[in-house]
């Protein structure tokens, strides 16, 4: 049986070994585990037998472009927490759609609209990208960022490219929300 606990774990491992931060100084942890309680307090919008393994993609969101793990390590660390070849595959191809690992000179050339399609179209990509948009803005609002503000100016595009009607509103009304006060 698939251990997230344990998955959480070594995930957070491996951003520690990269000596990764977060806003300059914080843990790379406090990122993911943000988003983390954005996954679990949205959790109830995925079929039960899901849960973990969507949970376990959204702590290992950043986990290829941030902490030098590949799809098969990702992949190797889920089997070692007990999650079935699936399960593995499945979050793996999770963290490969929302990861953005394209070179570009500003944020529209490393975001084509393919990794859009990558992410509406793989598993429960979309609630994992969810997460983290609702962390990294809630976070600049707590601090007084820049985030928040590079966010709302992109979601007109990001919801564009994402939203499908009746899928995850409550996230979505949410991220409304927290623009407004952006």
């Amino acid at each position: 049986m698939f251990n997230l606990e344990k998955f959480i774990g070594k995930i957070i491992e491996a951003h520690q070994s990269t000596n990764h931060f977060y806003d300059k100084y914080l843990p790379y942890e406090f990122h993911l585990r943000m988003a983390l309680t954005f996954g679990r307090k949205y959790i109830h919008l995925i079929p039960e037998e899901f849960q973990d393994i969507v949970l376990a993609a959204v702590i290992a969101h950043d986990s290829v472009e941030d902490a030098r793990l590949t799809y098969n390590n990702v992949k190797k660390l889920a089997l070692e927490c007990g999650a079935t070849e699936k399960q593995a595959t499945m979050i793996a191809e999770m963290v490969r759609a929302v990861t953005n690992n394209v070179r570009g000179r500003d944020r529209d050339e490393r975001m084509p609209d393919y990794i859009y399609e990558e992410i509406k179209n793989t598993f429960f990509s979309l609630f994992a990208k969810l997460c983290d948009r609702h962390a990294n803005v809630q976070y600049g609002l707590i601090t007084g960022g820049s985030m928040p503000a590079k966010y709302k100016r992109e979601n007109t595009h990001f919801k564009e490219k994402l939203y499908t009607k009746g899928l995850y509103e409550e996230m979505w009304d949410e991220l409304d929300i927290l623009f407004e006060r952006a």
